[in-house]
């Protein structure tokens, strides 16, 4: 029987409560080292000053680092002209750093766990500092996220400015992959991605975990059959810019086929155009405590997005409650599917209002397609026991790599 690791984990934000796809991501990470019998340090960087690292105890003990949320402006204009990207500067903390190198030099640490790309700059210190065993836990490429930002942002300045910095992450990202022992992504297309992208010759895939039994479909007589359901944050540069281009170019021709329709927009947002135009028919719903009664309550489940990479954990929540599925090509990347069975994928405004009202006026079209998309979920690349095993081989192709470096 192979010896319990003490893994030492970095996180941009905190991991409870388990509230969108990142701090899902790495709460089941924590989890799952713990069912495992590893023993799990969190450092992690939080703009909450009430921040309680107990919340997580007894899977991990948490120590958590302010990072004040400073102007916007200012950070963005004291990055211009230096080569790191704006979203990996920001989150540089000496003090988290300070207590990592002390932990590791303390010999508490068998191997570190970088989650994201933000906390990725982390590598070259230790390198330097302190040497350990290192992998990556990817959750998207943020080249391919600034670059697709870059040719959908309407003001030319962001446009500039989101182009300059795609070209510092893609060479941020082909760099610092090299200084890992190991890396994954969370998904085939992004493993693909960052492997070709940085020359690493083997870049797992490792997806999120889904728990099927929690997350089942309900009832079919709870379904309302003309509400069309949108969960999950609506973030500035991802989420949100195409949720207003669903409520501007697609609900209206939704609405005039379908006059009694209604959108829910489940999720964390802040003040935006979307407030203001305030759609015929459109409900904001905001954060919940709990996605699911909401899930097992639409007819329809859409994922606009035409900027982003990686996996939109939404949507494998809404194929484990069976939900019939309209979404973007970007949206549906990563995921598992195929477009006409168990997800609808259209990025066209009449396209995407065909597949939706044509889900609406099915309801046996929803349910066979609802039905195999849970199906799809089915099979082992979300499944928590198979990922925790995944997750350790994962650390310990990093200690095996790190020394044989270290011996050669």
């Amino acid at each position: 029987m192979t010896a319990p690791l003490s893994v030492l984990m970095l996180t941009p934000m905190e991991p409870h409560p388990p509230i969108g796809g990142a701090r899902s991501v790495y709460y089941a990470d924590v989890s799952q080292l713990h069912e495992r019998g590893h023993r799990v340090r969190v450092l992690s960087l939080t703009g909450l000053v009430d921040a309680d690292p107990s919340a997580l105890s007894p899977l991990a003990e948490v120590e958590y680092f302010h990072a004040p949320k400073a102007s916007r402006v200012r950070q963005l204009l004291g990055n211009l002209g230096r080569p790191l990207p704006f979203s990996v500067q920001r989150q540089r903390n000496a003090a988290l750093l300070a207590r990592a190198v002390e932990l590791i030099r303390a010999g508490e640490v068998d191997v570190v766990v970088l989650e994201e790309l933000l906390m990725g700059e982390y590598a070259r210190f230790f390198a330097q500092q302190s040497p350990v065993p290192v992998y990556y836990r990817g959750h998207t490429v943020m080249a391919t996220v600034m670059a697709r930002f870059a040719e959908t942002a309407a003001n030319p300045l962001v446009r500039a400015f989101a182009a300059r910095q795609a070209a510092k992450c893609e060479r941020f990202e082909s760099e610092v992959m090299r200084e890992f022992d190991c890396v994954s992504q969370i998904s085939y297309v992004d493993a693909e991605e960052i492997g070709r992208a940085s020359g690493v010759d083997r870049v797992h895939a490792l997806f999120p975990t889904i728990d099927l039994e929690t997350n089942s479909p309900g009832a079919d007589e709870d379904r309302e059959p003309l509400t069309v359901i949108s969960c999950g944050t609506l973030e500035p540069i991802t989420t949100l810019p195409a949720m207003l281009w669903f409520a501007r170019e697609v609900w209206p021709r939704i609405r005039e086929r379908k006059p009694g329709a209604r959108l829910d927009l489940v999720g964390r947002t802040t003040p935006s155009e979307l407030d203001e135009m305030r759609p015929a028919g459109v409900q904001v719903v905001g954060p919940v405590e709990d996605m699911l009664p909401h899930l097992r309550r639409g007819a329809v489940f859409v994922s606009p997005m035409f900027t982003g990479s990686g996996i939109r954990l939404s949507i494998l929540n809404a194929m484990a409650t069976g939900n019939a599925i309209v979404a973007t090509s970007v949206a549906a990347e990563g995921v598992p599917c195929t477009n006409g069975q168990d997800v609808f994928i259209a990025d066209e405004p009449d396209d995407f209002c065909d597949a939706v009202c044509r889900l609406l006026d099915d309801a046996a079209l929803r349910r066979r397609t609802g039905e195999r998309a849970r199906r799809t979920l089915e099979s082992g690349l979300f499944s928590r026991a198979e990922n925790a095993e995944r997750l350790e081989a994962h650390l310990r192709e990093a200690i095996r790599s790190f020394e044989a470096k270290r011996a050669g």
